[in-house]
């Protein structure tokens, strides 16, 4: 009977040390993407798509969205830190209720009888437990050249997650960030 009290504590504590290394924060693939060419012309011509760095962050828990941050470092090919930029949510890619957005999109060309118009969304005030949320850096032809890309996400000072793009080894990047961090994803 003692042993197996003594056999169930430890199962305990080993399942508690588990649950601990879960990230708080699910921090999906980063990926390379454009952004969608404009159709408005600047100067007589339609600007061209630009590149960007694309990843989503789901929470495990609900948290105000103002707490929610994200971090982007650009390492060169001598694994130095050139630039560190936030990306901003990718609008286009959010879940919203798409079924409002499309009622006031045909209310408003009903009044105006305009084929351009555009209709504000509402960001949310709280990052839901479990809702993948799409962000997007648009890379300018200014930055500095980068073959390395870290990004960070979480809550602002703790539970911070990270991944790095493409794969490399990690300890020979550094920046202000990486003692906060508490779950490395795996490239």
């Amino acid at each position: 009977m003692r042993m197996l009290l003594l056999l169930s504590l430890a199962l305990g504590a080993v399942a508690a040390a588990i649950a601990e290394t879960k990230p708080k924060f699910q921090l999906g693939a980063i990926s390379k993407g454009r952004t969608m060419p404009s159709s408005i012309r600047v100067n007589g011509q339609y600007p061209p798509a630009k590149a960007t760095i694309e990843f989503s962050v789901t929470p495990t828990q609900d948290i105000p969205m103002k707490e929610l941050v994200n971090f982007i470092y650009f390492f060169n090919d001598q694994n130095q830190l050139v630039q560190q930029r936030s990306a901003a949510l990718d609008l286009a890619r959010m879940n919203f209720d798409m079924t409002k957005t499309l009622q006031k999109m045909e209310d408003l060309s009903r009044k105006t009888k305009s084929g351009s118009f555009s209709v504000p969304v509402d960001l949310p005030e709280t990052a839901q437990a479990g809702k993948k949320y799409h962000y997007q850096h648009v890379i300018q032809e200014k930055d500095p050249k980068w073959t390395h890309v870290v990004v960070v996400a979480g809550r602002r000072d703790a539970d911070l997650s990270a991944r790095v793009y493409p794969k490399t080894d990690l300890k020979s990047l550094n920046f202000a960030d990486k003692s906060k961090i508490t779950y490395w994803y795996q490239p």
